[in-house]
């Protein structure tokens, strides 16, 4: 037996295993890098962009919560929901829950800033089409973050292993929250007819949007 050859084999698959070791630790780190970024991109666009949406067009006023309860919800709350869910696993599947639970209830909030803001003003409801719109994307988001909780909870659901369950959920929840952000912009755009604004608040979302939804 040629036991420096044996060794030589030995190394070299110690080596072999050590780089890939190596490899998937640095994808690791690469992966949560990018997921910081991204939620980290998403708080930062629900401040800045949901403030600038709310003093439009005159100031902070009471109608000002709507569209910043709004942006921090479905935008600033969805998009980590999203996020998060991708890397998988009981804990990122609660706390996406969790999240996206907590962007339903600025969605709450900001309907019933609407509502009362309409009956002060003496104002006809779902007169426009970004709140025809907001009111079916609304919906939308419930029901489907109903059908999930009830049939994909990790520790409750009764049915969390069907992969066609969980294809219609994530799909269909992708595509209600890119609905909703483009009744967001429709939105201030009902606001404000000024280009630097609206570019403002639409860029940013363009191109998260690809990063969050694919």
């Amino acid at each position: 037996v040629n036991f420096d050859d044996a060794n030589i084999e030995c190394s070299s698959a110690d080596n072999i295993n050590n780089n890939a070791t190596t490899i998937v630790g640095a994808s690791s780190q690469n992966k949560k890098r990018y997921y910081m970024m991204l939620v980290s991109s998403f708080g930062l666009f629900a401040i800045v962009c949901g403030y600038m949406a709310a003093i439009q067009p005159v100031g902070w006023t009471f109608f000002s919560w709507h569209p910043f309860l709004m942006t921090c919800g479905m935008i600033g709350m969805f998009g980590p929901a999203i996020q998060t869910k991708k890397l998988g696993g009981y804990v990122n599947t609660k706390v996406h829950g969790i999240l996206a639970m907590a962007g339903c209830c600025m969605a709450l909030g900001g309907v019933y800033i609407i509502y009362e803001n309409k009956r002060r003003l003496e104002r006809r409801h779902l007169q426009t089409l970004h709140s025809i719109l907001g009111a079916a994307v609304l919906i939308g988001i419930f029901l489907v973050g109903i059908a999930g909780s009830a049939f994909l909870h990790p520790d409750f659901g009764m049915d969390r292993s069907n992969k066609m369950i969980r294809f219609l959920h994530s799909w269909s929840a992708r595509s209600f929250v890119f609905l909703a952000w483009i009744v967001a912009w429709l939105g201030l755009y009902e606001l404000k007819q000024n280009i630097f604004i609206l570019a403002a608040y639409a860029v940013p979302l363009i191109i998260l949007t690809p990063l969050t939804l694919l």
